[in-house]
């Protein structure tokens, strides 16, 4: 997606326990100057950094200004008179609003995971469903929602249910979707 927008290179900064440590000041020096050499930064009014998030955005523009690194805040952008912000569209799919977090999103929100084994009692009844399991994104509030599945590159419209089946003894959240006109094995 970014690149979409022009980006001509993401880094995935790997995190641990030994980076979450750091202070503000040893997270700018080591990583910002040192590792990535950046010469320029674009962060939020609300950007937080270092251990326990006590690096402010204040703090940032005194450590840039030193090091000749220039800084630009950008202003949020306001949607429905809030700011859009990974907070705001976490609880938006938390609650089970996706069609609202895609309009924030501007395109819809996306699941992923693994196809794994299901007891095949859908496929049984004629509607075959995908049980998806590591869901490495955040599941939306249980319910039965209408989506797309993505397969090789190919378009399934979807219906999604998310949540424990009661009817027939799973109490276990779950993931699982009959991709329409889909015939194959996943």
């Amino acid at each position: 997606m970014l690149a979409e927008l022009g980006i001509d290179c993401v880094i995935a900064y790997p995190t641990d326990e030994a980076l979450l440590r750091l202070a503000p000041e040893e997270f700018f020096e080591r990583i910002v100057r040192e590792r990535l050499a950046a010469r320029a930064l674009v962060e939020g009014q609300n950007f937080s950094f270092g251990r326990d998030r006590t690096g402010t955005i204040e703090g940032l523009r005194r450590l840039a200004q030193a090091a000749g690194i220039d800084l630009e805040v950008a202003s949020p952008v306001m949607v429905d008179g809030e700011p859009v912000s990974s907070s705001r569209l976490r609880r938006l799919v938390a609650a089970g609003d996706v069609q609202a977090a895609a309009g924030l999103l501007t395109r819809p929100y996306r699941l992923r995971g693994m196809v794994v084994h299901g007891a095949a009692r859908g496929a049984k009844l004629g509607f075959p469903t995908a049980n998806l399991d590591a869901i490495d994104t955040l599941t939306p509030a249980a319910g039965v929602y209408a989506g797309v599945g993505l397969i090789a590159g190919d378009r399934f419209p979807a219906a999604i249910n998310i949540g424990p089946n009661p009817a027939l003894g799973e109490n276990a959240k779950k993931l699982e979707g009959h991709l329409v006109g889909f015939g194959g094995s996943l």
